[in-house]
């Protein structure tokens, strides 16, 4: 194998491992301060994409990637599932407002991804939630700050904002 070849499959080695390691040991999570912070800029513009989710009544998430509805889990463009592009449109506006990646309607929950890092099963997803139910008291936690798994299984809270809003973390 000529020594080119050789070195640039060793370069691409090396930048795989090395984006592993970054992507499989994740950053911290945002401290309980700026999550506050960002629900409350956030707050309006998701209270109205509750209201959208709402009214389209077979969608089920909607992000950059496209539309899922209640008939198809796997998402398509916004024509596809019979909406317009101007309110595709209107919701990407909305998420990027809220600087959310996606909205989600599932039964009585409403879901904005704000953010995560990792891979496959190691990192941590953290949401804004509105939920018409108090989640389970076990996974209330006061404050963002100092939230980790413990050990190799999935561990998710619930931190209070406001009402019947929550911020969603798993990790």
């Amino acid at each position: 194998m000529p020594r080119r070849r050789l070195f640039t499959l060793g370069a691409l080695l090396l930048l795989f491992c090395v984006a592993s390691v970054w992507l499989l040991s994740g950053s911290r999570p945002p401290s309980d301060r700026s999550t506050l912070e960002h629900f409350q800029r956030a707050k309006p513009h998701m209270d109205v994409m509750r209201q959208m989710l709402s009214a389209d009544a077979n969608v089920e998430s909607v992000a950059g990637y496209g539309v899922t509805t209640d008939k198809s889990i796997v998402a398509k463009p916004p024509m596809e599932v019979g909406m317009t592009d101007a309110r595709y449109q209107e919701y990407m506006d909305k998420l990027q407002l809220a600087e959310a990646s996606s909205a989600i309607h599932r039964d009585n929950e409403f879901k904005f991804g704000i953010g995560g890092r990792g891979f496959a099963s190691h990192g941590w997803r953290l949401a804004f939630v509105h939920r018409d139910l108090p989640p389970d008291p076990e996974q209330v936690i006061s404050s963002m700050d100092g939230f980790k798994p413990t050990g190799t299984e999935w561990r998710q809270g619930y931190r209070h904002l406001d009402g019947n809003w929550y911020a969603w973390i798993i990790w």
